[in-house]
């Protein structure tokens, strides 16, 4: 909702996310909902949030087909499709299988969905995206094999190859069912006709928003976008199994983390009053399982900071935030640091701990700064952390770092694993 935004701060604290779902309506048709990506539509079609339940006869309506976005921000690499240029295709023009041009891309797909639930009936109409459309599924089984590279997390698709487009003919031999695809790769449009004995659909594959821009980082390796690097300005931004160090202030269009991906910000990156990183986002920001955006340890290095913690010589005391620091332990005259920073609005670094002197071990580091302001939805299933660096050691004990901090404002948040913290 435009009206209302979220914003989360995290501050020496925890914050767990709870997501939930709500099941698929069934029945006759469903009530439209506004789909992103899609600028228009011509007769009868109506747009609907992916259903959980697409399974022959579950999701139904006679006297019009469903389109509906089905998943954003992939990166597929090549995949087999059937309709590639633009043009008619019909019984007398049919598409034939072949290789899509999406090596290298990451696209958004989405599906047009026809199923009456028993009964014969011819729906026509078309929809038109904001951006190419790179290619077109109309087969059965290539349906059916992309489901899960390109389909909707969590929902139930057919597997029978029977819900392909049906290139059907009157007894003349004229052609009934079509699909066109226009000149400006931007409108798909259809006629189609089921006999009450299975549904059609086809799934299209739509190229990014920021073609020229867009970038996969991975897998494996570390890379990194510094302060004064805009080459991925308003871009479209996958993370996938490395590490993305990024420092200052960018604008990206969305940002996917996924397969034990990072983002992190360089230890102790300032720039004026300037900490850490701050990521606005234009849509969506997920972080998968197992995957974080990590400031942990980041911050203000031991024995430094507005709160640091103070020397002992054998244990030193903890670093401060937005909390005071711990005081060493035995009986150590060594303070943890005070406390600063805005409660609302946190943007600082956490202090480092005090050096154990005896043993020439310096204090260790506070966590980083995260700032994300993301215009859609945030997924987090992984985690997002700024944590002080600790000492897990009998030999020498200097004091922990304090945790950095967290700003997040967001339309809405999701997610069933994740954390903040």
């Amino acid at each position: 909702m435009d009206a209302m935004r979220l914003s989360i701060g995290v501050f020496g604290g925890l914050a767990a996310l709870i997501g939930g779902w709500l099941p698929a309506a069934r029945g006759q048709c469903l009530d439209p909902q506004a789909v992103p990506g899609i600028v228009g539509t011509s007769g009868q079609v109506i747009l609907i949030e992916t259903p959980i339940n697409l399974l022959d006869g579950a999701t139904t309506c006679d006297g019009a087909a469903y389109v509906m976005l089905e998943s954003v921000d992939l990166a597929p690499g090549t995949i087999t499709g059937d309709i590639v240029d633009a043009g008619l295709y019909n019984a007398d023009n049919q598409p034939t299988p072949t290789g899509l041009p999406t090596e290298g891309l990451i696209v958004d797909t989405y599906l047009l969905h026809f199923d009456t639930g028993g009964d014969q009936s011819i729906v026509e109409g078309s929809f038109t995206l904001d951006q190419d459309v790179i290619g077109i599924i109309t087969n059965g089984n290539s349906l059916i094999a992309t489901d899960d590279l390109l389909g909707n997390p969590g929902t139930f698709y057919e597997g029978d190859p029977r819900r392909d487009v049906e290139w059907d003919e009157t007894p003349q031999g004229d052609p009934i069912s079509y699909v066109a695809l226009s000149g400006d790769r931007r409108t798909v449009a259809f006629r189609l006709r089921v006999d009450g004995s299975f549904q059609d659909q086809m799934r299209v594959i739509a190229a990014p928003h920021f073609p020229a821009c867009d970038r996969v980082f991975g897998p494996g390796g570390s890379y990194s976008i510094g302060a004064d690097d805009m080459s991925y300005e308003e871009c479209r931004i996958v993370v996938d199994n490395c590490t993305l160090t990024i420092d200052g202030t960018h604008l990206f269009h969305s940002i996917v983390v996924r397969n034990n991906g990072v983002i992190t910000h360089s230890a102790g990156y300032t720039d004026g009053e300037f900490r850490g990183m701050e990521l606005v986002v234009l849509e969506s920001v997920t972080v998968d399982l197992g995957s974080r955006i990590d400031a942990g340890g980041r911050g203000y290095p031991g024995d430094e900071g507005p709160g640091k913690g103070l020397a002992g010589s054998n244990y030193g005391g903890g670093g401060g935030y937005g909390g005071e620091g711990g005081r060493a332990a035995n009986g150590e005259l060594s303070d943890g640091g005070g406390s600063y920073g805005s409660i609302t609005e946190p943007i600082d670094f956490g202090s480092g701990g005090g050096q154990d002197v005896d043993n020439l071990q310096a204090g260790r580091r506070g966590g980083g700064a995260i700032r994300l302001d993301v215009g859609g939805t945030l997924t987090v299933n992984g985690y997002i952390a700024a944590s002080g660096e600790t000492w897990q050691s009998n030999a020498a004990s200097p004091g922990a770092g304090a945790g950095g901090s967290i700003w997040i404002t967001a339309a809405s948040v999701a997610g069933t694993t994740g954390k903040i913290q």
